[in-house]
């Protein structure tokens, strides 16, 4: 029975990056040899265990067999006779295929992750790596993980995610674990890298059929517009939300409507990217007084402040075209803080009226301001 720490764990230290979860796999050990040792069963259906003291999750070595179309149509080996480089063998990634000697400390790499990390290469270990739709997600989103360090999906690795495109296996793919592989890409370093392979690989029109229309555009310089502007604000903005109304938000609101329908997005991400879609309709023209009011109300300017500011921030990564109406909007809306229905003589007004009086007054307010910014 031997112990070893595997996967990511081993990567991340490599790198010498914060390792956030260690998994172990344990070689020559059976069902019964593990509960006897104290360790607890973590998944009823797979060989994983939790350590009595430590809690982390070790697994016995194992290889699959594949039986049937999609990522949970395999059948797993995992009697003791199953080799350390058999275990590795199954795994995505070179740089997710090692493995460290929980005694000794040495490091094995059969298939030379080491140097792939060393190079910013993104390999498949093997040509079973398209036996599994979710792999093409996972390398799109170690793309974007790793995407400020230059790393890159390697020619031949490219080459396999075209021919998963091409046979049926996305279809597999069920919504819920599009939307998890996704939003964690959106909370990546360099999350449009994400998209970017997906769209490389032919596998944004099956998964993000209204994303892909961005890059069909006639305009050569639209094609790559969408994730520019991802990236670009992934430098300042690290908010996974803000940056998915920034890509999503390049929609049409019956483009997202479609996108909300087939996925299930969290309504924090959905309620971010629906108001910078209806946001931006009117921006283009100049603004009347009563239009700069019902916008700024609309977004919910007077009580939600720091929403208010984030979806202006949004717009004007967007739509650079607009930033002096944007800026004009967050001018006024600063201005129209103050004002307050105690600030007014209501004598004699009620109900509609109260309102309608407020709203005379932030009007004065907003020409006073637009006469500055005209001076």
């Amino acid at each position: 029975m031997k112990v070893y720490l595997v996967g990511g764990a081993v990567r991340d230290a490599i790198l010498d990056v914060p390792v956030k979860d260690r998994d172990w796999v344990v070689v020559g050990a059976t069902h019964e040899q593990m509960l006897e040792q104290g360790y607890t069963m973590a998944d009823p259906e797979f060989p994983v265990y939790h350590h009595p003291q430590t809690g982390e999750e070790y697994a016995l070595a194992r290889k699959e067999q594949k039986t049937a179309a999609g990522y949970r149509g395999f059948e797993l080996i995992y009697t003791p006779d199953v080799t350390l480089a058999e275990d590795l063998q199954r795994r995505d990634l070179t740089i997710n295929a090692m493995a460290q000697d929980f005694e000794t400390g040495e490091i094995i790499d059969p298939f030379n992750g080491q140097e792939d990390l060393h190079d910013g290469f993104l390999r498949h270990v093997s040509h079973d790596f398209v036996d599994d739709p979710i792999r093409l997600l996972r390398i799109a989103r170690f793309a974007a993980r790793f995407g400020v360090w230059g790393f890159r999906v390697a020619h031949g690795t490219h080459a396999l995610l075209k021919k998963m495109v091409r046979s049926s296996e996305l279809n597999a793919i069920v919504p819920e674990r599009l939307w998890q592989e996704t939003e964690r890409a959106l909370a990546d370093s360099a999350p449009d890298r994400y998209f970017h392979v997906l769209n490389q690989s032919g596998a944004l029109a099956v998964l993000f059929p209204e994303l892909a229309v961005l890059f069909m555009l006639p305009e050569a310089h639209q094609k790559a517009q969408g994730l520019s502007k991802l990236a670009l604000a992934a430098k300042t903005i690290e908010s996974a939300e803000s940056r998915c109304a920034i890509l999503f938000g390049q929609l049409t609101v019956e483009a997202f409507d479609k996108v909300v329908v087939r996925m299930p997005m969290p309504k924090r991400f959905q309620q971010i990217t629906q108001q910078v879609i209806h946001a931006q309709i009117s921006l283009g023209n100049e603004l009347s007084d009563e239009q700069v009011l019902n916008w700024v109300k609309q977004q919910d300017g007077f009580k939600k402040t720091d929403r208010f500011t984030r979806i202006c921030q949004i717009i004007k990564v967007i739509k650079p075209a607009v930033i002096h109406n944007i800026e004009f909007l967050q001018r006024c809306q600063e201005a129209l803080l103050p004002v307050s229905v105690k600030q007014l003589d209501i004598t004699g007004l009620k109900g509609a009226q109260i309102g309608e009086k407020l709203d005379q007054a932030r009007r004065e307010v907003i020409a006073s301001v637009k006469k500055e910014v005209m001076t």
